[in-house]
């Protein structure tokens, strides 16, 4: 992950903020550390490793704000009414984006049989390690941000999915250019596949291009590009990405790289007539406040946005968010969001806190789109391998610097805006 000056750090006043609504376990000092469980009658313990700090702090912070609010949610409502109205409380720890800190936090909360169910740990290459830990110790382990459909290839039986893997994506792609073919006059006919290097960037790529070939698209792949995400200058990608002259640039960014590929693709004067970019950091709110006006027309796929029509308590959540936290949820929020919703629905049907037993409780989960955590467009339901089968990802647009709903268009709050003005044609 990039460390630019885009990244922020939580500050320690705003996680006491966090804390003073919700129920985490914190440190000496007031900021999240590895605590030692001293788990009190009537509590379930939740481990729960992600990054505030490092170059992945930004990510960590949105899962930890929507996880807080949510666990503070369950609580408020009479805690697990199956298990005589236990609270949950969360043991958190600051992973530092680092994979030797985030092996170390599961390993130790897998040893704690105290604690019930782990959740980690928003890398992809990360979350490979971590699963595997979780696996040999039997420990449940929710996996809701990393991108990889490897790690729910590798027969686990402890490890669940919450998230939209990257066939999901791929796959909706796919549908919503069929729908342009289907509804413009200038659908497009060339595609570019533009992904950072790691494993999530990887992945996505490998989908993408595999989906388009088999479908029936009228959509040729004129490049298919992998670049660093440490890189501070892109401009020999957007150069070949001028000489591909594609109508459409789809692929999954960072923050910070994808920033710099938007500075770099207006400074050089590259124009197609959509960038798309696949889950990602874009929709964060700021995205859109670093680049201004220049934000205007991405495209992003993800599981949900704020503003999504048709949704049921979507308007709440989204009202509670912003009343805690002063800014609206984001696309990463949402994901978390979903998370504490599988984890809410399996803990309600099991009558003790065995760890064997919640897995086979999640196993079984289903929910439907608008009840507690899914404010998407699909149902949740997981498969032998642990992976969510039933998510379908929505197309959102930045629009007058926010990311609107566009499609699919009973979901959506505005137009698609199709093609992308050109970099001469907009206001500076």
């Amino acid at each position: 992950m990039n460390n630019r000056k885009e990244e922020w750090a939580i500050s320690r006043r705003d996680f006491i903020k966090y804390c003073s609504a919700t129920s985490v376990a914190v440190g000496i000092t007031g900021f999240p550390a590895l605590v030692r469980s001293q788990k009190q009658p009537g509590e379930i313990l939740i481990g729960m490793a992600h990054p505030l700090t490092g170059a992945g702090a930004m990510g960590g912070q949105e899962y930890y704000r929507a996880a807080m609010m949510m666990v503070g949610i369950i609580n408020e409502e009479g805690g697990i009414k199956s298990l005589g109205s236990a609270k949950v409380r969360v043991i958190f720890k600051d992973t530092e984006t680092k994979l030797d800190v985030s092996a170390a936090a599961t390993e130790r909360f897998c040893q704690d049989p105290q604690i019930s169910l782990v959740t980690g740990c928003m890398v992809s290459s990360f979350t490979l390690v971590t699963s595997q830990i979780a696996e040999k110790y039997k420990v449940p382990y929710i996996n809701e941000g990393a991108l990889s459909e490897r790690i729910n290839q590798r027969g686990l039986k402890y490890t669940f999915t919450t998230r939209p893997t990257s066939p999901n994506y791929a796959r909706s792609f796919i549908a919503f250019i069929e729908d342009l073919e289907k509804k413009i006059d200038n659908p497009p006919k060339t595609v570019a596949f533009l992904n950072e290097d790691s494993e999530a960037g990887q992945t996505i790529g490998n989908n993408l291009k595999s989906e388009v070939l088999k479908s029936p698209l009228k959509l040729r792949v004129v490049e298919d590009i992998l670049y660093s995400m440490n890189a501070m200058d892109l401009t020999s990608v957007i150069m070949k990405l001028k000489a591909s002259k594609p109508d459409i640039v789809a692929g999954f960014h960072y923050l910070g790289d994808s920033l710099l590929l938007q500075r770099q693709m207006k400074q050089l004067k590259f124009d197609c007539m959509g960038r798309l970019t696949v889950s990602g950091w874009e929709p964060l709110p700021s995205y859109a406040k670093t680049l201004g006006k220049d934000a205007n027309y991405l495209l992003n796929t993800s599981t949900a946005y704020p503003n999504m029509r048709g949704i049921a308590g979507l308007g709440n959540v989204n009202q509670r968010y912003e009343q805690i936290y002063g800014t609206p949820p984001s696309n990463i929020t949402f994901l978390m969001f979903l998370a504490w919703g599988v984890i809410r629905k399996a803990l309600e049907s099991v009558r003790s806190t065995d760890r064997d037993e919640i897995r086979e409780a999640l196993a079984k989960v289903e929910i439907a789109p608008g009840e507690f955590g899914n404010y998407g467009v699909a149902p949740i339901k997981f498969d032998s391998n642990g992976k969510n089968i039933g998510t379908r990802p929505v197309v959102g647009q930045i629009q007058n610097e926010k990311i609107i709903c566009v499609w699919p268009e009973e979901y959506s709050i505005s137009k698609l805006v199709w093609p992308t003005p050109k970099w001469s044609e907009r206001a500076s």
